[in-house]
């Protein structure tokens, strides 16, 4: 089922439910969103051709509240990137945010920020601008595994805002992201090679615009089997093999995502922007030590020692 979209008023948040096979955690999380602080808020959901009852559940929401949300069905599966993509492209709004669907928001989390938005626009201006936010963390069941996310895998955000830093490790999470209207412009739609839609944000908005940080969690991140990326405690040596494969991984789909970032935005880029793209992606093809003066004079460098000297002898 849809409903038709209008512009709306410049206070008014879309917030984007991006579903596939959530019927397990969905309606706590469609509860929790209901209930913000914040008044004016619209929920455009797009369920990704889900074979439980993910659908049936969002159609229960949609009878009860036909005014306060819109469902887009899918036919075939897209996969997460192509889903939020949709979704940016369907939002009439000035304001989005972003929600999985396994998480619960606090109460204020919209009104939080929004609020930092606001202050964000006061002082930059017209520009592409994300605010993102801590995030605490709880096993299935909502019980208290970290009351910081930053804390839980190693991180601090506001110390890695700048484009080199962003190339090389993400520090923002998809579901604490919200973004206003010129970043959603820009930014869509999300290619295929992005790594994952949250990754993509933070670089527009460091290339292009600005980020703000709440120093807050603002949500509870529920932590199970199926999370598309869960949240992983740094420092675990049992899982070294495991996290070995996957640095691999995302070596090779950073480059893959700077290289599109690269040639979507060339025209957009300062020189100095374009040089730092270049000598990133020149690194899969340096010898060993120019790619690691390359590294130290760009400041390519990942948040904490450890996971730095992982690249020193693995990169």
């Amino acid at each position: 089922m849809e409903s038709k979209l209008s512009f709306s008023n410049p206070r008014k948040v879309d917030i984007l439910l991006a579903t596939y096979n959530g019927e397990r955690y969905l309606a706590e999380q469609i509860e929790s969103l209901l209930k913000q602080t914040h008044p004016d808020i619209h929920l455009l959901i797009r369920d990704d051709a889900s074979i439980d009852n993910t659908p049936l559940i969002i159609e229960s929401f949609l009878s009860k509240f036909p005014d306060r949300i819109t469902f887009f069905q899918g036919r075939e599966r897209q996969g997460v990137k192509a889903n939020f993509s949709q979704l940016m492209q369907a939002s009439t709004s000035s304001y989005l945010m972003f929600s999985d669907q396994d998480d619960v928001w606090k109460p204020n989390k919209v009104e939080k920020s929004l609020s930092c938005m606001i202050a964000m626009e006061n002082k930059y201006g017209e520009l592409p601008l994300l605010v993102h936010s801590d995030l605490t963390v709880v096993d299935e069941s909502l019980n208290l595994l970290d009351p910081s996310f930053w804390h839980y895998t190693y991180l601090n955000p506001p110390h890695s805002s700048s484009l080199n830093r962003l190339l090389t490790q993400n520090v923002v999470t998809g579901c604490t992201i919200m973004i206003n209207r010129l970043m959603n412009e820009l930014a869509r739609p999300i290619p295929h090679e992005a790594f994952m839609h949250d990754w993509w944000l933070a670089l527009i908005a460091s290339a292009f615009g600005q980020i703000g940080v709440i120093n807050e969690a603002t949500l509870y991140y529920r932590q199970h089997s199926t999370n598309t990326l869960g949240a992983q405690k740094f420092f675990n040596f049992c899982n070294i093999k495991k996290k070995l494969h996957k640095w691999r991984q995302t070596d090779e789909k950073k480059f893959q995502q700077a290289f599109i970032f690269f040639h979507r935005y060339q025209e957009l880029l300062s020189l100095s922007q374009q040089k730092i793209l270049k000598d990133f992606l020149m690194l899969a093809h340096l010898p060993w030590m120019k790619r690691k003066k390359t590294i130290y004079c760009h400041g390519f460098f990942k948040q904490g020692w450890v996971r730095n000297l992982a690249d020193f002898f693995l990169g």
